[in-house]
């Protein structure tokens, strides 16, 4: 499935406020994602774990 920017900084947001555990993000869709990553304020407190065939799972770790 294919996210815009602003989707997927709605998803960032969502995740930040504990709407969603969780997200993936396919590299057919990657450029989209980074840049919502890039602007998003508290990007340093989301986490990515990749797996097979370039998909990642993005969540948010609140914990300092």
């Amino acid at each position: 499935m294919e996210y815009s920017k602003e989707q997927y900084t709605d998803l960032l947001n969502q995740l930040k406020n504990q709407e969603i555990d969780s997200f993936e993000v396919y590299p057919s869709d990657f450029s989209n994602f980074q840049a919502a990553f890039s602007g998003f304020e508290s990007k340093k407190k989301i986490i990515g774990k990749a797996y097979k065939e370039g998909k990642i799972i993005y969540s948010y770790n609140d914990k300092d």
